[in-house]
């Protein structure tokens, strides 16, 4: 009912205000067309066709469908394990400057097979970036720092998924959304997909060795922010499969707030998203359609979650870097205990300080405004995921710090 009340409302405003951007009204109602490129064969050297893609299932954010051949995938009992490296950070809308060194961040000690890099408040989230265009300058600006650090740090590394017993051949190639993008292509790794929602940006990159063993890539936005649905709080969500195990990445940005009883908003975004995040189903190709129907699975982002202590106590327990007693008081991992959200989700062990509220190009805490808390996270879910590190990095371009967790991850062929 509330969605159609919003629909009409936005409609008649289309009526009388013509020169609204038909862009402002889509991301309202969430009506927006999505582009995605895919080139094989002749297409790639064609220039790569765009073909646009429209989701009309009701009460769904668009969801992109990546037209692929049927592929036939022989039964194995074959184990290969990929090592993963998942990033989040939320950039508090600032624009990076082009000399910006992220290797710390990507754990650059060993290199990985995949790189899934979540962001939140690329774009400040004022009135003008949540009612207006999407601005997509950011998305650009990190993807081209994201392209040279691996360009420059890891380009000729040994892949952990290098075999000789490939199981696809076909080669697929999504880009982000955003018009006029370019294609990111570099040697050793190459973009597979990027969608930008507002302030949330989700990309990954695979090793070229890879890209003919990924399939089935599929996108699926939800907004949880104003009136239930903007999407200024929310997820972007990537289904993907590579060789014959099929993967989830989701990431979000859930409500703020450090009001008794803010956690159990939280709680209900993440139930929203799983409700509500559904991939398109290609006919004659079998994969999942939820969160939940994927055999693993990785959430990452600014969760917002908070310590239940008082602002002494935690300050107290920061000064002598008693991370387990203060995560003892943490509002996920007591939300995790008693099964409230994420039930059956592991997390790594908070063996690091807060990431959360510091003063600009400081490392000390912006004592007058928020409390320190775990906000940034990474879950997962699933069998053969074993995390081998979870940690924060230094980097000061905002008021969080970013995080970092690395999974070796079992893949059939």
């Amino acid at each position: 009912m509330l969605r159609n009340w919003v629909e009409n409302f936005c409609c008649c405003y289309c009526l009388e205000w013509p020169s609204w951007p038909r862009i402002v009204i889509g991301k309202w109602v969430d009506l927006r067309s999505d582009f995605i490129a895919v080139a094989d064969g002749e297409e790639e050297e064609e220039g790569r066709r765009l073909r646009e893609v429209r989701t009309t299932s009701p009460g769904v954010f668009p969801v992109f469908k990546i037209p692929l051949p049927e592929i036939h995938l022989q039964s194995s009992n074959f184990i290969n394990e990929l090592r993963i490296c998942v990033g989040t950070w939320n950039v508090g809308g600032i624009f990076p400057p082009d000399d910006l060194e992220i290797m710390e961040w990507l754990d650059s000690d060993e290199p990985s097979d995949v790189y899934v890099l979540g962001f939140q408040e690329i774009v400040a989230l004022n009135v003008k970036n949540v009612l207006g265009s999407e601005d997509t300058r950011p998305v650009k600006k990190w993807e081209s720092i994201i392209c040279r650090m691996l360009e420059n740090e890891l380009p000729f590394s040994k892949s952990n998924s290098e075999t000789h017993n490939a199981l696809v051949s076909e080669e697929i190639f999504s880009e982000s959304d955003a018009q006029n993008h370019d294609s990111w292509e570099i040697p050793g790794f190459i973009r597979i997909t990027s969608k930008q929602m507002m302030g949330i940006f989700l990309s990954i990159w695979v090793r070229q060795s890879l890209r003919g063993h990924i399939s089935n890539v599929e996108l699926s936005t939800v907004g949880v922010g104003i009136m239930g649905f903007v999407g200024n709080k929310g997820s972007v969500s990537v289904s993907m499969s590579i060789y014959q195990t099929q993967f989830c990445f989701v990431c979000s940005h859930l409500t703020s707030g450090e009001e008794i009883g803010d956690q159990l908003r939280r709680n209900v975004d993440v139930q929203e998203i799983l409700r509500r995040t559904q991939f398109n189903v290609s006919h004659g190709i079998s994969i999942p359609r939820t969160i939940l129907d994927h055999e693993r699975i990785i959430w990452l982002g600014d969760l917002n979650y908070r310590i239940n202590f008082s602002g002494n106590e935690i300050y107290q327990l920061i000064s002598t870097k008693n991370w387990s007693k203060l995560a003892e008081m943490d509002q996920l991992k007591q939300e995790l205990k008693e099964n409230h959200t994420f039930e059956g989700w592991e997390e790594g062990v908070l063996n690091f300080a807060p990431t959360y509220k510091y003063k600009l190009n400081s490392e000390n805490y912006e004592i007058a405004k928020r409390f320190p808390a775990w906000c940034d996270r990474v879950l997962s879910f699933g069998n053969g995921m074993k995390l081998l590190s979870y940690k924060r990095s230094e980097l000061c371009l905002s008021d969080h710090r970013p995080v970092t967790a690395i999974f070796s991850i079992e893949v059939e062929h």
